[in-house]
């Protein structure tokens, strides 16, 4: 079984009259966005254990759908590191925000069998753009080219929390930056950078320079579900209510 953290922080401004509320108690549907999440963790049977991480409030809230919850910090990184400091005998876990209403658990189960096929430490979903665009016209995201196509990275990974351990300092930075892929190649290297303006990186050697700087095993899963990704950021993307059954 795969234990969970599930990052419940996050701000509701521009989303929500009352701003307030952290984003994940924003109402959709006659539900809670974080109750889309927990549903779909709940229906994949490879999962065991969750962790809520998040405000005082989602704890009044939600916090009995869950086997544990710690109080957050001041970043997505720290509050990572709390929801990991609970498991500390658990080889994998899997890090899910709380902000991807249309996650499903077929999407999860396929992700979680791709990770199974190949060792390593850290495994990061990406989407392809068309696969994206195709089930959610006019969505928009942050994309990235590269050799093997155009990518977007998905809200979601699986990790060995002894990994994040090691690279604490590192990781927080990079995914300080995760949504600003320029200068996250910055820091990756500037033969990285000129290689993705011009895009001639593969994936490969994205994998590579990520295994390098972390001194972990870290490879991309290209994911054909886009629910993985998309996420609620800003007004528009209430538009995507549209797709919730």
């Amino acid at each position: 079984m795969i234990d969970v953290v599930i990052l419940a922080g996050g701000d509701s401004k521009g989303l929500a009259e009352d701003e307030s509320l952290p984003k994940s108690l924003l109402p959709l549907k006659g539900k809670l966005m974080l109750d889309y999440i927990l549903e779909a963790l709940a229906a994949c049977p490879k999962l065991g254990k969750k962790v809520l991480v998040g405000p005082k409030i989602v704890e009044e809230k939600r916090g009995e759908k869950v086997d544990f919850f710690v109080e957050g910090g001041d970043n997505i990184f720290d509050n990572v590191v709390l929801g990991l400091g609970v498991l500390p005998n658990s080889p994998r876990v899997l890090v899910v925000t709380s902000d991807i209403p249309l996650l499903t658990e077929t999407a999860l189960e396929d992700f979680l069998e791709r990770c199974e096929r190949q060792e390593a430490q850290f495994y990061y979903p990406i989407i392809a753009k068309e696969t994206n665009e195709r089930k959610y016209p006019g969505n928009k995201r942050t994309y990235v080219k590269l050799q093997e196509g155009t990518f977007t990275g998905g809200n979601i990974f699986l990790v060995d929390p002894l990994a994040v351990t090691q690279s604490a300092v590192l990781a927080k930075r990079i995914i300080s930056l995760r949504k600003r892929p320029l200068k996250l190649a910055g820091i990756l290297g500037w033969t990285f950078l000129f290689k993705l303006l011009l895009h001639f990186l593969t994936i490969r050697e994205l994998e590579e320079r990520v295994s390098t700087l972390f001194k972990v095993k870290a490879i991309s899963i290209v994911t054909p579900y886009p629910e993985i990704g998309v996420d609620i950021d800003k007004p528009s993307d209430l538009s995507l209510l549209n797709y919730f059954s």
